[in-house]
């Protein structure tokens, strides 16, 4: 049809059929009616598959959004990036933007109306305190990535590469620490309900709003994911919720 033209959408075509196929597996399948217990070493394969799908769409994501684009050598960052990481190679807290002469001026720079009364602009989402500027972002981020990265190479950490590495550490383990909870306290439930929770924990669990954006909130969100869930996964595997000897050196590490 010349003035109709019709896309075929692999994609589309190819989600509509999964779905169906992932229907009639939950309907029909003897393994995934059966309880996890009855299939406990086939739980890992599953949950790990799970994973893998959910972080290949997460990669798939970030490399279009990336696509064409030399991140790895840039010149160029925001507050956690780039800011921050300037102030600790130079042994500060402070930040290197200095507040304008016009914003000390005003009787109290902190008033948001005495700043548009006097047409004077503030850094957004900084602290300025005894007439310099702070970041009030957490500095783990900072040290265990972003310092490093420019002490090596020079340049600055891409803010779309982090914010995946975190949501791919957590992710993983918010899985792990799901599966530890249902081998543990809900054995009795069938496969199929386990898979499609485990898919809706980890799709449900906020990350996917802060993969592309990607500016220094998206950062704090999902480094803070990231070690909020290997925390649980050490906590739940340290045996604190059930009964038997408390691993310590695990309990440490949450």
């Amino acid at each position: 049809n010349l003035d109709h033209p019709s896309t075929f959408s692999v994609l589309r075509v190819l989600t509509f059929l999964l779905t169906a196929v992932f229907v009639f597996l939950f309907t029909k399948s003897v393994f995934l009616n059966r309880s996890i217990k009855e299939q406990a070493n086939s739980l890992k394969s599953v949950t790990a598959l799970v994973v893998a799908v959910l972080l290949l769409v997460m990669m798939f994501l970030t490399s279009q959004a990336v696509a064409g684009s030399d991140i790895f050598h840039m010149t160029s960052g925001n507050q956690m990036t780039k800011e921050l990481v300037d102030a600790f190679k130079d042994g500060r807290v402070t930040l290197d933007t200095v507040p304008s002469p016009e914003l000390l001026a005003l009787e109290n720079p902190y008033d948001w109306s005495q700043r548009v009364e006097n047409d004077v602009n503030a850094l957004w989402d900084h602290v300025m305190y005894e007439n310099e500027y702070y970041s009030y972002y957490g500095i783990g981020p900072v040290v265990l990535l972003f310092l490093p990265y420019n002490l090596i190479t020079g340049y600055y950490f891409p803010s779309m590469i982090a914010t995946f590495i975190f949501s791919s550490i957590g992710l993983i383990f918010l899985a792990l620490t799901f599966m530890k909870l249902c081998k543990r306290h809900f054995s009795d439930i069938p496969m199929s309900m386990y898979v499609v929770s485990l898919i809706m924990v980890l799709c449900t669990c906020g990350i996917w709003y802060c993969l592309l954006p990607s500016n220094f909130y998206e950062i704090a969100q999902t480094s803070g994911f990231c070690f909020v869930t290997l925390g649980a996964y050490y906590l739940v595997s340290a045996n604190v919720f059930a009964k038997g000897k408390i691993n310590l050196v695990k309990l440490m590490l949450s």
